[in-house]
């Protein structure tokens, strides 16, 4: 039969596995402190010919431009629903934004200049994306945004759209077809090019 070690030999025995340990890390590190060589990597990535490596059209997502605008109906924050298809017969310009993306809340200050100076000719319509009410709502407060505000709690209009990234906007032409997308944010001069040549 074989005899159990006692606790506290079986104790000795893991310090001095851990001190080996530590020793062998030591020795590796060098004496000079440097970090041990990184280790090989066991895979490698490469493309094909027809992989696109610009990365940029995955942020887009489809390309919506030319198709008709979903005419889906959404609630609006203040109550009362419509549809994009209510605006038909001047552009539209619809911006998807949320209260969890930092880039959405830094450009609403800058669509609402644009929408003070254009908002007779064009609609501006916010589209919040995946929140409470009472996160939009303190959203539309705190940057002080006074054009039309729907919700899209489920996400389904925006991925009617098409759209991955947030922010995203995108121009509706009078006829109610997609005249332009653009994902991320945008400043005033970037929102007022979008739109001239779009519209």
């Amino acid at each position: 039969m074989r005899r159990r070690l006692p606790p506290f030999a079986i104790g000795c025995l893991a310090l001095s596995g851990a001190l080996v340990a530590a020793a062998a890390v030591a020795l590796a590190l060098g004496d000079d402190g440097d970090r041990p060589s990184p280790p090989v990597p066991e895979a490698e990535l490469s493309f094909d010919e027809d992989d696109d490596e610009s990365g940029t059209d995955d942020l887009i997502g489809g390309d919506v431009t030319g198709e008709a605008a979903p005419d889906t109906t959404f609630a609006l924050l203040e109550g009362g629903s419509m549809s994009l298809a209510d605006l038909r017969g001047r552009p539209v310009v619809v911006n998807f934004f949320a209260s969890w993306c930092v880039p959405c809340i830094d450009e609403m200050p800058a669509f609402e200049e644009v929408h003070q100076e254009l908002g007779d000719q064009i609609a501006f319509v916010g589209i919040n994306l995946r929140d409470s009410v009472e996160a939009a709502e303190e959203l539309v407060a705190e940057t002080g945004v006074t054009y039309t505000i729907g919700r899209d709690p489920s996400g389904g209009i925006f991925q009617e759209f098409d759209a991955v990234n947030m922010p995203s906007t995108f121009v509706i032409g009078a006829d109610g077809t997609v005249a332009a997308s653009h994902a991320g944010a945008l400043d005033a001069r970037e929102l007022r090019a979008l739109i001239a040549s779009n519209t």
